[in-house]
């Protein structure tokens, strides 16, 4: 009997919550309802289109957006007049405004209630603009009007910039967010709401300059979007999130952005070319360092262009990975990316791998190159060009065993410190050299040799070993974030080795670390002999940029968050990506100016 009573217990208590339950649902879809039923449109007198791109007398797709929704509002009785803002810019012929202005008209917009601002350039300069027109035409007194700024993916991304600088006194009116970039890094400087505005226009003024390369509009419009995304603070940088977060599900998005990487018909190279221009304006220094380095991309399948079986020092073993060589530009005022190459491995070549050579697009006129001979094609393609200024060429030891790429910056008349294995030989002095002809015996010589009584070449490191303690002195290589970085380096005029003859005379320089176990790292350097021990030190010491560089391309801007398997779609990735790292140097080198430590 008490078991019964207490289950009839526990059974009213089980009714009481469910009829709580089905009253909250109830509820809850009344407020639904009642919530979908009240309309958030605002009313105005005017509307104000701020001015965007327009391409031969037609809006970009971003402008023409801005200029629908004035149009809608228009024709629903929202607002009774618009003005149009926006000047001439570069290149075209007609103001912004105009063009805006016809469109509208043409879409059924009375004359009368039209009116532009032909002069401004910027997002101030159009809101000046448009107020001199309020003044004038008398159409605001103390009254609300819209502001047509808040056009499809680039306010998406504006306002995700907003939500992750705004401070904790601010998160009542804008949702923060307190996940970390993809690099984990703390942000070292708090953006106001004002610096998230500007950024945004010197992203747009930024995008303008790469217009020319371009040939159609849709590529401009793709470009920009591609751009915000890899600038965002999305964790994986790849076409879809990207996508979802600017623009909300869109498959049609998604596939016209992945036509535009995989098989856009764009050149990577015009725009990389652009690129180095920028990069000569904003960075260029008469004494200028290119790093030449390798970075791998690990993948999972067979399909993707130049993935083989090769070390990824990503992963630090072999592994299934591409592979692509780049060069970073450093200077005083910064360092970024200027170019790169997809390494294609020697088995791409043969006759089993025809049929992905097509699937990839590869092109039939790309021959095998080992990653030296593509890092000096990058660094020929820089000096002949003559855009970007440098004197040094810097690399690891991977680079600086091949003794043709050594060869090939010195034919170019520029100056390599270049890392070396640690059995390097070299000559101490220059050998004796018999030039070919008869000899005391057999048949006469029919090339030049080293003299036989001449003394062998040794190795670095046996060299090293020999030094005495007073050729060896502390110079500072680094300023690192915990202090300077001290070494000791000796270093000693050589002759080089090649093809069992003596090369040139170069430096060899000997660093040797100051820990308990010293580390010893070897160097070549073909600098002149006048060169200061010191400038070669710091030389050796510039590999942080390189790290540095390929860290934040991966870290923050996506470089490695790619999904296009094809040859054209790699480079495009990565060309784009040059952007995004480089337009990021650049507000670094602004907000150093405007926020001095």
């Amino acid at each position: 009997m008490r078991q019964r009573l207490k289950r009839i217990h526990w059974l009213r208590w089980v009714l009481i919550l469910g009829l709580f339950l089905i009253l909250w649902l109830i509820g809850l879809a009344i407020d639904i309802y009642s919530y979908s039923s009240v309309s958030d449109a605002l009313s105005a007198d005017t509307a104000i289109v701020l001015g965007a791109a327009a391409w031969d007398g037609q809006p970009s797709p971003v402008f023409e957006e801005r200029i629908k929704h004035a149009i809608d509002l228009y024709k629903a009785g929202r607002v009774k007049e618009i003005i149009f803002t926006g000047g001439v810019r570069d290149g075209e012929q007609v103001a912004e405004s105009i063009v805006a202005s016809a469109y509208a008209i043409q879409h059924g917009v009375a004359e009368q209630d039209v009116f532009c601002e032909t002069i401004s350039k910027f997002t101030y300069e159009n809101l000046r603009g448009a107020k001199a027109i309020i003044q004038q035409q008398h159409l605001v007194l103390l009254r609300d009007f819209i502001l047509l700024r808040d056009f499809e993916w680039y306010t998406h991304w504006r306002h995700r910039m907003q939500e992750v600088a705004m401070s904790r006194r601010t998160k009542r009116q804008f949702r923060r967010t307190k996940r970390l970039p993809a690099s984990s890094r703390k942000p070292s400087l708090k953006l106001t709401p004002g610096d998230i505005e500007a950024i945004s226009e010197e992203l747009v003024a930024y995008h303008r300059l790469f217009h020319l390369v371009f040939q159609r509009r849709e590529q401009r419009s793709w470009s920009m979007f591609y751009l915000c995304g890899q600038l965002s603070d999305l964790e994986r940088k790849t076409i879809e999130p990207m996508v979802l977060a600017l623009k909300g599900p869109d498959s049609n998005a998604v596939r016209a952005v992945q036509q535009y990487i995989g098989q856009g018909q764009w050149e990577a190279q015009a725009l990389v070319l652009r690129h180095q221009q920028l990069v000569a304006e904003s960075l260029g220094d008469p004494q200028g360092v290119v790093i030449i380095d390798g970075s791998g991309f690990p993948k999972q399948g067979q399909d993707s262009a130049g993935v083989d079986r090769q070390y990824c020092g990503n992963v630090g073993k072999i592994t299934n990975c591409q592979e692509g060589v780049f060069a970073v530009y450093v200077s005083p005022q910064g360092y970024t990316f200027l170019d790169g190459r997809l390494y294609l491995p020697r088995d791409w070549f043969d006759e089993a791998h025809r049929e992905r050579w097509k699937k990839c697009g590869i092109p039939d006129d790309i021959r095998f190159q080992t990653e030296p001979e593509l890092g000096l094609d990058i660094v020929r393609g820089l000096a002949q060009r003559g855009v970007v200024p440098f004197q040094w060429v810097t690399c690891d030891e991977h680079f600086g065993e091949n003794p043709a790429f050594l060869n090939g910056i010195s034919a170019l008349h520029k100056w390599y410190v270049a890392e070396v294995p640690c059995n390097t030989r070299v000559w101490l002095r220059t050998p004796r050299v018999e030039p070919p002809g008869p000899g005391l015996l057999g048949r006469p010589r029919t090339r030049p040799r080293v003299a036989k009584n001449a003394p062998r070449p040794r190795e670095l490191r046996n060299i090293a070993a020999s030094l005495p303690k007073s050729v060896w002195k502390r110079y500072t290589f680094k300023e690192g974030s915990k202090g300077s970085m001290v070494a000791e380096f000796a270093l000693l005029r050589v002759t080089t080795v090649r093809d069992r003859l003596p090369g040139s005379r170069v430096w060899a320089m000997f660093r040797q670390s100051l820990t308990r176990q010293p580390e010893v790292k070897f160097y070549l350097s073909n600098a002149p002999f006048s060169c200061e021990h010191y400038e070669l030190a710091q030389l050796s010491g510039l590999r942080w940029p390189i790290e540095t560089t390929l860290e934040e391309g991966k870290g923050e801007v996506g470089m490695d968050h790619y999904e296009t398997r094809s040859w054209r779609g790699w480079h495009h990735h990565m060309a784009q990506m040059f952007l995004a790292h480089h337009f990021l140097m650049r507000l670094r080198l602004k907000f150093k100016k405007k926020h001095p430590r």
